[in-house]
């Protein structure tokens, strides 16, 4: 079972993001929907600006301590910030992060310079997003000529 969280639920200004609240909340209205007690994979959508890295980090030991979750992970960020979460997740002794969700497919194929190299650096797994170039590989978009 896998979820995430960042974008928006609600009206409420307070239904969104990365903080130590909004994860929280998500995470007890997320397994109650799901009628589950845990996540096999919980995911961060997208970094706050508005949140330091710190909180965001200090809230995923609550929410992946057993049998909430077995892994973290930050979707999609550059390899920098990949590395920046996981030392501070390990030099504060919080959850340490465990995948990355980059965009690959043959038409981008920006992940094996800097993604790839980082995640297997620190034995994180890769889960790819949009594997299928944005509907350009099923054929979804033909060519016309002229």
């Amino acid at each position: 079972m896998a979820g995430k969280v960042h974008y928006p639920m609600g009206e409420d200004a307070n239904t969104w993001g990365n903080s130590r609240r909004w994860i929280t909340r998500a995470v007890e209205g997320s397994l109650r929907r799901l009628g589950t007690d845990h996540f096999d994979l919980y995911q961060v959508r997208r970094p706050d600006p508005h949140t330091d890295i710190d909180e965001t980090l200090g809230v995923s030991a609550i929410s992946c301590a057993p049998p909430r979750s077995a892994l973290w992970a930050p979707r999609p960020s550059p390899p920098s910030r990949s590395s920046r979460r996981t030392w501070t997740s390990q030099s504060r002794g919080q959850v340490r992060l465990r995948t990355e969700q980059p965009p690959y497919s043959i038409l981008n194929r920006a992940a094996e310079t800097a993604v790839f190299p980082t995640c297997a650096r620190y034995n994180m797994g890769v889960m790819t997003w949009s594997p299928l170039g944005g509907g350009w590989l099923t054929g979804r978009f033909q060519g016309r000529s002229t």
